[in-house]
């Protein structure tokens, strides 16, 4: 009950959790992406980085990325939140393409690359055996994945 003296409910501070959780996971995804030397390091780093996140810590990560909620702040709130994570990610993809690729198509990579990877980190913690997946199986084959999404 203590809980419920800072958090008017459970979704309040299911929020809460998620809203710190996710910052925590950012940081830690942009300490470890300063020191690759470009733009494709940083976008593998990424990759990596999620990928043993969803191994490591799987409830976290459901909490973060699939955990849904009907309340229109808190939906505002995490919205804001991944926004300003995806906007390091798009301008990352965006070095990776073509100069001339126009923002539209740009949109369409990042939507892309996400995909692919919230799906490897999907079935690597749901269903590994069944996909012949390991942690390191999983990494590879998104980062390929990723480069193949990027060089169309």
């Amino acid at each position: 009950m203590a809980a419920y003296r800072h958090f008017s409910n459970k979704e309040a501070l299911t929020q809460h959790l998620c809203a710190q959780l996710y910052t925590d996971f950012t940081e830690r995804v942009f300490q470890r992406m300063d020191p690759a030397k470009d733009a494709e390091a940083q976008l593998g780093v990424f990759i990596a980085t999620l990928i043993e996140f969803a191994v490591a810590y799987p409830d976290h990560y459901s909490l973060i990325f699939l955990v849904r909620h009907t309340d229109a702040e808190v939906i505002a709130e995490r919205e804001q939140l991944g926004e300003k994570f995806l906007a390091v990610i798009h301008e990352l993809i965006r070095k990776l393409l073509p100069e001339e690729t126009p923002a539209s198509e740009s949109n369409i990579r990042l939507r892309q690359v996400v995909m692919c990877l919230h799906g490897a980190a999907a079935l690597l913690i749901a269903h590994p055996k069944a996909y012949g997946l390991t942690k390191a199986r999983a990494i590879r084959e998104t980062q390929d994945s990723v480069a193949r999404i990027l060089a169309h």
